[in-house]
């Protein structure tokens, strides 16, 4: 057989024929690769997940887009926008429904438009404006 280029390990047949899982596999074991690095394996094939009542269930949280504030979606996953409880502002949680887009006033109120729409006015009192939109 042709000489193996220097960068590659031959295995022998002694490796090869070896159980990869065997009586003691429980038992933690080093494993060097090819570059000489060791690993520490251990396995058990016993081993079940955590029943479903003791996994810690992270909160599916949002940032605000106003003042960057956590907001806890976990009761509001249906809707598409839920209110800041620090800022009182609206933030998208979900795409906008068809043919509808967000628009954010400079007053940060959270408007909802038509995708067609070229102009809109933002509805809070102290901010009247007129919103022109680029088309999209």
């Amino acid at each position: 057989p042709p000489p193996l280029p220097c960068d590659c390990l031959a295995m022998t047949d002694d490796v090869e024929r070896q159980p990869l899982l065997g009586p003691d596999s429980a038992v933690p074991r080093k494993v060097t690769g090819v570059d000489g690095s060791t690993t520490t394996m251990v396995s058990s094939i016993d081993e079940q997940p955590p029943p479903y009542d003791s996994v810690v269930m992270t909160v599916p949280m949002v940032s605000c887009r106003v003042c960057s504030n956590m907001v806890d979606i976990s009761s509001k996953r249906e809707q598409h926008v839920v209110k800041c409880s620090s800022c009182n502002e609206a933030t998208p949680i979900r795409n906008a429904p068809l043919g509808r887009k967000y628009v954010r006033c400079p007053c940060n109120c959270l408007l909802i438009c038509k995708s067609s729409s070229q102009r809109i006015a933002c509805p809070r009192p102290n901010c009247k404006r007129i919103i022109n939109l680029a088309p999209s």
